[in-house]
Order: structure tokens, then sequence, then C-alpha cells
């Protein structure tokens, strides 16, 4: 009488099939969510899709091992590693980024020169560091900020809406992005990092002109004057772990009864201040009001 071979199931296998899947199924909810652009930008995501695919298609051929038993040498505690970041994937909820001013702080808001109040010391830091402030001092010359005639030509940079390429950069950001409705800069979810690359790159040629932007209050004592703050919005170039804020300075006379990291949105006229010889974007506040928070508080470059 022959007996029954017992079927053993390969319990590393089991394990494989887990991680794929696992991270297969993490994936999907991500993409489907929309969840993923608070990991990852979204060019990313094709290559997620690919990767999804190649994760079901190596499931589908480990499977039919799950019955051929390994020998004594199985080590299965090199899975530990992929196991508890798949737990963890599912357990933590995805967020943005914490506003936080001491993260913020941190990382510095990208874009921003300092003032020349803090010119004797630009010497002594790295050329890499970037910190806020800007100069809204009269000094002898009248050439800052605060001490320049208001009365600033408008037709001084007039550029037309389809004036669109960035300007020295050879990039064309196309009219959709860049939005200019007559006098008007309008900045939005779609072209903010663009607006802060034209505008830090060519300030000049939209000088006078009025801006409404949306974004949330940064505040630094150290850095800025009592009547400044930063509208700021976190922007991603690649994944989480290098977003950062970026903004332009604001100059109000009621910034203290501004809340750190409440959104807002700016309406004014954007001005210049002088730094190391080249010109820099301000704006001078006419109104503000509070607002809801963007359903997309990240922004990418391109």
């Amino acid at each position: 009488m022959k007996t029954m071979r017992k079927h053993r199931i390969n319990i590393e296998i089991i394990f494989k099939l887990i991680v794929f899947l696992g991270f297969s199924v993490f994936f999907i909810i991500l993409i489907k969510t929309g969840n993923v652009k608070k990991y990852v930008h979204p060019r990313i995501i094709p290559y997620m899709k690919f990767a999804v695919a190649g994760f079901i298609a190596i499931s589908l051929f480990t499977i039919g091992e799950i019955f051929r038993t390994k020998g004594p040498g199985m080590n299965l505690k090199k899975y530990i590693l992929f196991l508890i970041p798949l737990f963890l994937s599912f357990v933590i909820p995805p967020k943005t980024a914490v506003l936080s001013s001491s993260v913020i702080k941190g990382n510095g808001v990208n874009g921003i020169n300092y003032g020349s109040d803090y010119k004797d010391n630009t010497n002594s830091k790295s050329d890499d560091t970037i910190d806020i402030t800007a100069d809204d001092t009269t000094t002898d010359d009248d050439t800052t900020t605060n001490g320049t005639n208001s009365d600033v030509s408008q037709n001084n940079g007039d550029v037309s809406a389809d004036e669109n390429n960035i300007a020295g950069t050879g990039e064309d950001y196309g009219s959709e992005q860049l939005k200019i409705e007559g006098n008007n800069i309008i900045v939005d979810d779609s072209n903010f990092a663009p607006w802060i690359m034209e505008l830090y790159y060519d300030v000049e040629k939209y000088e006078g002109k009025n801006i409404e932007m949306v974004g949330f209050v940064y505040k630094d004592d150290e850095s800025l004057k009592e009547n400044e703050f930063v509208v700021a919005r976190l922007m991603m170039v690649c994944c989480a772990a290098d977003m950062q804020p970026v903004g332009i300075v604001c100059q109000y006379d009621k910034t203290s009864e501004l809340k750190s990291e409440e959104w807002v949105k700016v309406k004014g006229i954007l001005e210049t201040y002088d730094f190391a010889g080249e010109k820099n974007p301000i704006i001078k506040v006419e109104s503000i009001e509070p607002t809801d928070k963007p359903k997309e508080e990240i922004v990418y470059p391109y």
C-alpha cells in the first residue's frame, strides 16, 4: 500500500508573496486615493505602476513553489526588513510634512535671499545656506524697499500673457501656468513654483504689477522684521525627503496679528529690494484674508 506524500508549505515562499503582494496593494491604494503625491512627485507614479506589475508577475511565478520545501538552511529573519516597513505603511496614515516652525527653520525657505541687514554676515555663511530676510529699512541713499519711490511705473515690465519663457532658463512653462490678467499676476496651485522661479530670476519685468497668491504664514523673529512674513508653500522636487518651503517676503503693518502656519490669501503690489547688486521680489500687502488649506498643499517646480 502506497503512502500518500504530505505536501508541506514552504514558509519562505509565503513570506515572499506577502512582501510582493503587500507592497503591490499599498502602491495601488496610494495611487487610487491620490495620497501618493504626499510621498513622491507625480512623475514617479508611472514607475510605481510598473513596479506593481513587476511584483504581481514575480508573485505569479513564485506561487508555484509554495509546496516545494527547502532544506534547513532557510533564513526568514531577512524578511523582517521588508515586513516591518510594510506593516507600518498600512498602520501609519499618510500625511503632508508637518508645518512646524522648528521644521521650517531647520530647512530654511528656498528662493529667498538675505536682506541688506545681513550682508555683513554673508561672507561667513556657506553658499548653499538659504535664509529668509528682506530689508525694508531706508538707507542713506533711499535705495531699499521701504525707502524707494512708491510711484513704480505701471509700464515698467509690461508683460503680455504669451511671454511665458522663463528668462534665460530656456524653459517654457506655457501661458496656462504663468497667468497674467491685465496688470494682475495670478499665482495658483499649478504655477506657484514656476512663478517663484520667474520672479526671483527676472522680477524687474513684473515690478509694479498686482499679485495674488495663497500660502501659509511663515514668521521668523531672527531674520524677518516685525512687519514682515513669508507667504509660502511646500515644494517637492522628487519625494517627501527633499520637500522644503518656498515663497516671497511680504510687508504688512499687521503682521503681528497673523498666526504662524495659518493659510491666507495675499493681494498686493510686487516691488523689489536690492541685495548684492541684484533685485529681489517683495510684496507690499494691500489686503489679506484667511483661507482654507488647498486640496493640493504641495507644489512642484515642473
